[in-house]
């Protein structure tokens, strides 16, 4: 009867096969090789242990790769599901389009997996704005027959029948530029008519700046580069500061005053 062991492998009465590679092999066992493969023509007791734990070692490598195989069979599926869920859009009417060239990410956030390629005036159906990250929203992108949901920048997004005003030219040197009201010393002063709120409105260069900061709180850039804030004007006049930023770091900043005449 077998005895019992700590050592077995589990399920059998077997004690696990260890292999003793030639060179680490005393003088003794290494003599025992050469009487079993020269004198009995076989293989010695370690040579047939090293054997077997190479069969069992390639087995291992199969297992896990056929598991490997599973999943990606199991993925590929999922991926084609999902490729056959994208055609149930086709009939949906897109009243948004692409500004610029850009990407459709799986997550709010341009170091996401990317779904697909946006090109230029691309139909897109908007969802809803991402409740963690402000600055993306949820689209579906018309593709042939098929659409792709995913992720995009709200600066990338405009509507069929907005029309996308051009930048000054001053916008690209400038970075930020205020064209209503217009100045009075460019990026110094300002003068109205009277006290009282007032719209300013401005373009951003958008490739060097995404975020805007007036006066210590965030304003939206718009998806045609622009921007607009309203403030009140005292009679003794108002300081405005406007900081540019791109990606946290400062690439441009105004302070200027607003005067009554």
């Amino acid at each position: 009867m077998a005895h019992k062991s700590k050592k077995h492998v589990p399920g059998t009465s077997f004690d696990p096969i260890v292999c003793i590679p030639p060179e680490e092999r005393t003088k003794q066992q290494k003599q025992k090789d050469w009487w079993a493969n020269n004198l009995s023509h076989t293989l010695s007791k370690l040579q047939v242990q090293c054997a077997i734990k190479k069969i069992q070692d390639l087995e291992k490598n199969v297992d896990e790769s056929t598991t490997r195989i599973d999943t990606l069979i199991i993925d590929n599926e999922g991926l084609r599901t999902s490729l056959e869920n994208s055609a149930l859009c086709a009939d949906i009417s897109f009243n948004h389009k692409s500004k610029k060239g850009t990407k459709l990410f799986a997550k709010p956030d341009s170091k996401s997996n990317k779904v697909a390629d946006v090109k230029s005036g691309a139909d897109l159906l908007y969802v809803s704005d991402s409740s963690s990250q402000k600055k993306w929203s949820f689209v579906l992108l018309k593709n042939g027959k098929k659409c792709n949901p995913g992720y995009i920048q709200k600066q990338f997004i405009s509507k069929k029948d907005e029309v996308v005003q051009a930048a000054p030219k001053e916008v690209k040197a400038d970075l930020i530029s205020i064209t209503k009201p217009s100045w009075s010393q460019k990026e110094k002063l300002i003068v109205v008519p009277a006290s009282g709120f007032i719209t300013i409105k401005g373009f951003v260069d958008t490739s060097k700046i995404d975020q805007i900061i007036v006066n210590e709180k965030e304003r939206q850039i718009n998806s045609d580069d622009t921007f607009s804030f309203n403030i009140r004007v005292k009679d003794a006049g108002t300081e405005v500061r406007i900081v540019g930023n791109k990606k946290g770091i400062t690439k441009k900043t105004i302070t200027f005053q607003i005067k009554v005449k």
